[in-house]
């Protein structure tokens, strides 16, 4: 029986008015849904623009770590380099499909985000209850393209702003 494609799946934390980065940073701590993102992102490949990376600081433990990028000086011991987006989402299936993990997951940023969108199986965002100031936002969620399956709210009770995660699935074809 030949085996499936590893689903794409964009996951992303978003302020309320769509912003996912400010001067090169993410402009917000949230513990809790760090915690989400690694849960949902550990054991498996994750695909990253340069500047997500550099905003980063470092690989993420127990994931492979993809970085897309044209500039041909970068180079990282510790991550995988694609030169292309789709080079970046091929590697990422390989990678699932020999370790027999079921999603590659596309974490940023707003470029890759919105090169992803079509080929995305799944979008997975923490819409978090707060509006900042941004220079980088993700993508529009088309209702014609995606269909919300759930939504599980979170108290930031101290611990920074309350957030939704939601699960949009694409539409049938």
């Amino acid at each position: 029986m030949p085996k499936t494609m590893p689903k794409t799946v964009i996951i992303a934390a978003v302020a309320s008015n769509m912003a996912i980065g400010h001067n090169g940073k993410i402009p917000w701590h949230v513990p809790d849904e760090l915690k989400l993102f690694q849960s949902r992102t550990i054991g498996k490949p994750i695909v990253m623009g340069r500047k997500t990376f550099d905003s980063i600081g470092s690989p993420l433990k127990g994931r492979t770590n993809i970085v897309v990028t044209r500039n041909r000086d970068f180079f990282h011991p510790d991550v995988l380099i694609a030169r292309s987006p789709s080079e970046g989402l091929q590697s990422g299936q390989n990678i699932a499909t020999v370790s027999g993990v079921d999603e590659v997951m596309i974490i940023g940023g707003g470029e890759l985000y919105a090169w992803a969108m079509p080929f995305a199986d799944r979008l997975e965002i923490s819409e978090l209850c707060l509006e900042i100031e941004g220079d980088v936002f993700f993508p529009a969620i088309s209702s014609d393209c995606w269909v919300e399956s759930s939504r599980v709210h979170h108290d930031g009770l101290g611990a920074g702003p309350g957030f939704s995660f939601v699960i949009y699935e694409r539409c049938p074809a």
